[in-house]
């Protein structure tokens, strides 16, 4: 009799160590910045994705205007269970650029966990003329602190400069509403 119990309890404590991966809770999320939305942003937790809705980011020059841009910065606190920490695998947003001769712009997206400084940047430019939709997606994963409660902040950033001599020139950039950020969970060693 003893033998079985005590083969139920090793049972029991390898399936509880093995335990299923625990799911995703974000804490709180706020928004910063010049093209942030004035309420807080929604997200939806779909598995090991969340999705973040903002405003959009949107500008536009004409005429001999020279310069406009945005940001925003998102911060998620994600509460990590006890013995946990998150790698976050892919984060990716998209936008739409139509940007006349002699001008430039960029879209940018920047990633990383408070504390550890800065983790992945992609960047995608454009040289007037050019009309194109376009995806920024990061693959580089950052990795939280086991046991910690670290936020993770995703900023989008896009401008526009007009580099003509004749100081006319016109753009209209983009970065659409939805950021996607997938993230895995592994255990503390």
């Amino acid at each position: 009799m003893n033998r079985n119990l005590i083969f139920l309890s090793i049972v029991w404590i390898i399936s509880t160590l093995a335990g299923a991966t625990p799911s995703t809770e974000v804490a709180s999320i706020v928004a910063n910045g010049s093209g942030c939305p004035m309420n807080d942003p929604r997200f939806n937790v779909n598995g090991d994705t969340i999705l973040i809705n903002t405003e959009p980011l949107e500008i536009f020059i004409s005429g001999d205007d020279r310069f406009d841009r945005q940001n925003c910065q998102v911060t998620l606190n994600i509460a990590p269970a006890a013995g946990w920490y998150y790698v976050v695998e892919q984060i990716q947003a998209t936008g739409y650029a139509h940007v006349g001769q002699g001008v430039e712009g960029s879209a940018r997206l920047a990633a990383y966990i408070q504390g550890q400084g800065f983790g992945p940047t992609v960047e995608q430019r454009f040289q007037g003329y050019t009309q194109q939709s376009f995806r920024l997606q990061s693959s580089e994963a950052i990795r939280s602190s086991c046991d910690e409660d670290r936020a993770l902040n995703i900023n989008t950033a896009i401008r526009l400069l007009n580099r003509n001599s004749s100081r006319y020139g016109w753009g209209y950039l983009t970065a659409n509403s939805q950021t996607s950020v997938r993230i895995r969970w592994q255990r503390c060693t």
